[in-house]
């Protein structure tokens, strides 16, 4: 998902629970059910929620057979401010579900 244009990391979600354990690795903010799976990820400030979303759900359905959750758990902001009204720090928790 890192390779998504809008994604900048994923996150373990609001409860921690957002992770799949492999024998080798623990993968965080990827959450497998029988149904499909959920996705949590923290987004570029400047990027729209719509379309990262649905190229999320396009780069995982073909490696899940059924519906794909996408949660945006943190924005991040611009490594570079141009206003000094833009926002200061990392808009986190938001727990907005798409």
């Amino acid at each position: 998902m890192l390779g998504v244009p809008g994604v900048v990391g994923l996150r373990a979600g609001r409860d921690g629970l957002a992770v799949t354990y492999l024998p080798d690795r623990l993968v965080t903010g990827v959450r497998l059910h029988l149904s499909g799976c959920e996705v949590h990820v923290a987004m570029a400030w400047e990027a729209s929620v719509g379309t990262t979303t649905k190229a999320v759900r396009r780069a995982v359905a073909p490696l899940v057979g059924g519906a794909v959750d996408v949660t945006v758990d943190e924005i991040t902001p611009p490594a570079r401010r141009s206003s000094p009204f833009a926002c200061p720090a990392p808009v986190s928790a938001l727990g907005l579900s798409l």
